[in-house]
């Protein structure tokens, strides 16, 4: 029996956790599906944005050189008169582009002729810088960083031919301070730890939040990030960053008017920092589900628990009114067999006198159907309680003395015993009053032969209360008929229904109290209630 009952227990955990484990997976899976897909969406996003943060500082760059070429280009179309006075030009150009540190003139040979502000010495050659060569090809520039042999400090240089006839005669150059394109890329807003800096396809640094600590590639050619870089075109990478060789997001942009890349890196610790912000989001949302799932769960259960108790108990109602109807019609078909069998035997008599006794059993018989019937009613609708406060030793006394005749006549001796400090309780005097009678009237039927029955009242020893036993020393009852007592239609007796006790059981059990029964065969059986001192009410 353990064992089938330890095996449906298994059955039923086996199940449950089958239920939870279908209804989890599918929510953990979708979890992390959507969770994959934000991911997703998320890096596509970031790097869209800064895709686009770098093609609009790039622009803006590109739109700067390309304003102070146009400049230099229009003072080299002047320079082609020799009659006109380059000084006045390169003057106008210095009030048009406050932003540039230095515009100077040069002839075929590198040597500078003029310079606006006006260099600090004389004799200046730039013949083998990168800009005068690319300039006397016929091409303009823009590039760098160059220390300024003018200037004398980082600098970005732009340079453009002039002319003299159709040969180049020199170069009309711009020097522009580092620190303007510097201060416009500081300006760029990629969170608390993103940046962008400003590279050439050449490894050249030209502008990093660090670039007092950063130190130029030995060699950019192994670095992979730089490589995918200066491949051309624009674009985003997941990789290390050239420079401090961390995880980033890397995106992109190649500058028209110069050789130059746009760059903005957003190091993953910031994306990744992201990321667990979404993922503790999506997982206590998920959490949440699996909670309010299993609440929904365990409110189903319960409430498939208690539709399944009310059948069980309706069952056991309908078992009960069943078996209390046929114990009922067992109960007084007897005696109204025996009416029956009376008056049919006055009706055959047709007019003779009838003796007596028939009508004496007739009443009897009657008698006994009435008192079924009376306490099936206090059964089935037992009288409401009216608490009183109730001195049980007086409320005893009052059923010994009305049970004593009765006694005397079966030989049946009645002793009470009292504290003299019995407590006074609450409860309905009339229905403990039935409870008296019903254990008394037991007691002396148990000894059709003589007996004693004693009662004992006492307080409770560790609760208020009172502690009532009624002892007999009639047959006792069978230890296997003990569970049975209170039982409609259940007696030990020839002629009794069981309700005495079941109305007994019933109204301790209205006043909160307790019943024991202990018996043993020709020695009798013991009743023992206890009864608080105090009823619970209601609250209002």
């Amino acid at each position: 029996m353990q064992q089938s009952q330890k095996a449906r227990r298994i059955q039923d955990w086996v199940y449950k956790l089958t239920i939870a484990l279908m209804i989890l997976l599918p929510l953990v899976s979708l979890g992390y599906l959507l969770l994959v897909d934000l991911t997703n969406q998320t890096y596509q996003a970031e790097s869209s944005k800064n895709l686009q943060i770098a093609k609009l500082t790039g622009d803006f760059i590109d739109d700067f050189i390309y304003d102070i070429k146009k400049s230099l280009y229009n003072a080299a179309g002047v320079g082609e008169n020799a009659e006109y006075n380059m000084q006045h030009v390169l003057n106008d150009l210095r009030l048009s582009h406050p932003e540039v540190a230095e515009f100077f003139l040069t002839d075929a040979k590198g040597n500078i002729l003029l310079a606006v502000p006006p260099a600090k010495q004389t004799g200046i050659n730039v013949s083998d810088m990168e800009y005068f060569q690319a300039s006397m090809a016929g091409r303009s520039y823009a590039g760098g960083p160059f220390t300024g042999r003018i200037a004398g400090f980082p600098t970005m240089m732009i340079s453009v031919p002039y002319y003299r006839g159709n040969k180049v005669a020199g170069i009309v150059a711009a020097s522009v301070p580092l620190s303007e394109v510097r201060q416009e890329i500081a300006g760029i807003n990629l969170g608390p730890v993103g940046y962008a800096m400003l590279i050439s396809k050449e490894g050249k640094l030209i502008a990093h939040p660090d670039i007092e600590n950063i130190e130029e590639f030995a060699d950019p050619a192994k670095n992979p990030a730089f490589n995918t870089l200066r491949q051309g075109g624009s674009g985003s990478l997941n990789t290390v960053t050239p420079y401090d060789r961390k995880p980033a997001l890397i995106s992109y942009f190649p500058l028209q008017q110069a050789d130059w890349l746009m760059v903005t890196i957003q190091p993953l610790t910031a994306f990744q920092h992201q990321l667990l912000l979404t993922l503790t989001r999506n997982i206590l949302v998920l959490l949440l589900v699996i909670l309010f799932v299993g609440l929904a769960y365990r409110y189903l259960s319960l409430y498939k628990d208690r539709l399944n108790l009310e059948k069980v108990q309706k069952s056991e109602k309908l078992a009960l009114v069943g078996q209390l109807a046929a114990g009922l019609a067992h109960e007084i078909r007897n005696p109204l067999t025996s009416v029956k069998g009376f008056v049919q035997l006055i009706q055959a008599k047709k007019g003779q006198e009838t003796p007596a006794f028939y009508l004496d059993i007739i009443l009897e018989e009657l008698n006994r159907i009435d008192q079924i019937v009376s306490e099936m009613v206090l059964l089935a609708k037992p009288a409401p309680l009216r608490l009183s406060t109730v001195n049980v030793s007086h409320l005893a006394q009052e059923v010994v003395n009305l049970l004593q005749p009765q006694a005397l006549m079966q030989e049946v001796f009645m002793e009470l015993n009292a504290a003299p400090d019995l407590v006074e309780i609450e409860g309905e005097a009339n229905q403990l009053k039935q409870v008296f009678i019903n254990l008394m009237k037991n007691s002396i039927e148990s000894m059709p032969g003589g007996g004693k029955v004693t009662i004992s009242l006492t307080n409770h020893s560790s609760k208020p209360g009172v502690v009532i036993t009624v002892s007999d020393t009639g047959c006792g009852i069978p230890s296997e008929n003990l569970n049975k007592l209170g039982s409609p239609f259940f007696s030990t007796k020839e002629f009794g229904t069981g309700l005495g006790l079941m109305v007994t059981y019933r109204i301790i059990q209205n006043h909160h109290g307790e019943v024991t029964v202990t018996s043993s065969c020709s020695k009798g059986t013991t009743f023992t209630l206890t009864l608080p001192l105090q009823q619970y009410k209601p609250l209002l």
